[in-house]
């Protein structure tokens, strides 16, 4: 990455806003039915399916591209992504044949709540939804031939055509009262984002072939390495499809308050977490043979994120009811569907700390080369978040769902913790639990005084005008708090921020 991560949190916040109109479009028109349920389901299930694949293709392709480069020149590494275009795409067929000989246990599986109806409706969705399928796996190929290229800026905006899409499609699907359009927009979008990562591939120099050799030693490589790099990278897609099928037996509209809270959730991860732990990757990865440095870079990932993570569940756990009522609170989605929602947030939201530290971490390994580590442990969380869905959601329903992943989350962070200081000396101690207990009390702090602020501008203004100033007040005091207790130093984030 050339440009500084300044520029890709800008791009993935502009990318965000067209992610967020799409949610809020749906939730205005259909808030969360019987339609919102059936539409949402059918792109989870082509998104799933070949989402647990998507990202072990990712973390697979780079590195044997970079090694083709390295021996065989640039030609001969093209050609490999060629083969695994074709091979990936072939599994994609038969994942699409499975479906359609198996679609009612399929759609079972996803959507155990589902009435009779609701059913019917959901097949003929997804039997048209399915086949974007096709359209993720070429768009997880071209992201990586980009990431390859020093492109992550466009694939951080790649989504905004899809999301276009979909908003004209919920517009048009209420127009003529056809909902059956709201599948075929989805598909005809996602070929949109694949088209539009297509374009800057060939700009960079992508050329295909239709060929594939079983035989080849770098698909050999491959092959070898996606399964279990499938399972490690998907232990938190694995975690939000079991949330998502116990939410559509909970009620109906179950499905759709989740994935309204998991956007707003998604949007503050996909401004801290995915940005900070991208800039930090490049630096492990280099410093993988000297345990000093990387013990050094991987503390540092840690500070950054308890200083940045913390006040934001402080933030979310003060304002969730006000930021979803902002955002959704119109149309059809009344007061009950905001009161769920927010309470969702919540309970995502205190995983967001061990989220961050449990990406870094899982990343760390990946620098080592050791995929097993995180595959174990992401199991073994995976166990307890369904063994936690089961037992909270007859207490707390839809936040139990939450807080069932944020709790597994948190043990995942303590596995994964424990077994890296086995591998290296991390030198957290005093130095780590100052940072922390500053950023909690100062964040507890300007959350008691924004809060109160908030109120007393609530009785003169709109609610808007209220959040935001609250808003400026929580972030400011946070800052100054931080700088003056000495847990914000510029000097070593200066790296981090302008990516030298």
């Amino acid at each position: 990455m050339k440009k500084g991560i300044i520029t890709f949190i800008a791009l993935t916040f502009f990318a965000k806003i067209f992610a967020f109109g799409r949610e809020l479009v749906l939730s205005n028109y259909y808030g969360a039915n019987e339609i919102s349920d059936v539409f949402i389901l059918s792109m989870t299930i082509p998104v799933t399916i070949f989402g647990f694949i998507s990202s072990g293709v990712v973390s697979g392709i780079i590195p044997i591209y970079y090694r083709i480069n390295k021996e065989k020149g640039k030609a001969r590494a093209l050609l490999f992504c060629s083969q695994i275009t074709n091979l990936i795409i072939s599994i994609c067929f038969v994942f699409v044949a499975c479906y359609f000989l198996f679609s009612k246990h399929v759609l079972k599986m996803f959507a155990i709540g589902f009435s009779e109806t609701m059913m019917k409706m959901a097949i003929h969705f997804t039997d048209i939804s399915v086949w974007a399928i096709i359209a993720i796996a070429l768009t997880s190929i071209y992201t990586s031939y980009l990431q390859i290229n020093n492109k992550i800026n466009i694939t951080a905006v790649s989504q905004i055509p899809q999301n276009i899409g979909l908003i004209i499609t919920i517009w048009i699907a209420i127009y003529t009262k056809n909902s059956l359009l709201l599948p075929v927009g989805f598909l005809i979008s996602a070929f949109a984002q694949t088209f539009f990562l297509l374009w800057f591939c060939i700009e960079e120099g992508y050329k295909y072939s239709f060929c594939i050799s079983f035989n080849d030693e770098y698909v050999k490589t491959f092959v070898s390495g996606l399964g279990m790099l499938t399972i490690s990278s998907s232990i938190l897609q694995i975690n939000t499809l079991i949330d998502r099928t116990l939410a559509t037996k909970v009620m109906v509209g179950g499905l759709s308050l989740f994935e309204y809270a998991g956007n707003i959730n998604n949007l503050f991860m996909g401004l801290t977490i995915i940005p900070i732990s991208t800039a930090l990757y490049p630096q492990m990865t280099k410093s993988s043979h000297s345990n000093g440095d990387f013990s050094k870079i991987l503390f540092d990932g840690i500070k950054i994120f308890m200083i940045v993570m913390i006040p934001l569940i402080l933030y979310i756990s003060c304002f969730s009811y006000e930021i979803v009522n902002i955002l959704y609170g119109r149309g059809a989605f009344g007061q009950s569907e905001t009161l769920l929602t927010s309470g969702i947030v919540i309970c995502y939201g205190i995983g967001l700390i061990a989220f961050a530290i449990r990406e870094l971490l899982t990343k760390a390994y990946y620098a080592f080369g050791d995929v097993k580590t995180p595959m174990i442990n992401g199991v073994a969380a995976l166990v307890l978040n369904v063994f936690l869905n089961l037992v909270l959601v007859n207490y707390m329903g839809l936040n139990g769902l939450a807080l069932a992943t944020s709790i597994s989350a948190y043990v995942m962070m303590l596995l994964l913790w424990c077994s890296m200081k086995k591998r290296i000396k991390i030198r957290f101690g005093k130095r780590g639990m100052k940072i922390l207990m500053i950023s909690i009390c100062a964040s507890m702090l300007s959350a008691l005084i924004s809060r109160v602020i908030y109120v007393m501008i609530f009785n003169i203004a709109s609610q808007i005008i209220s959040i935001v100033v609250a808003s400026i007040i929580y972030g400011g005091m946070y800052f100054v708090l931080s700088l003056l207790l000495g847990n914000i130093k510029f000097a070593w984030t200066k790296e981090l921020f302008t990516n030298k």
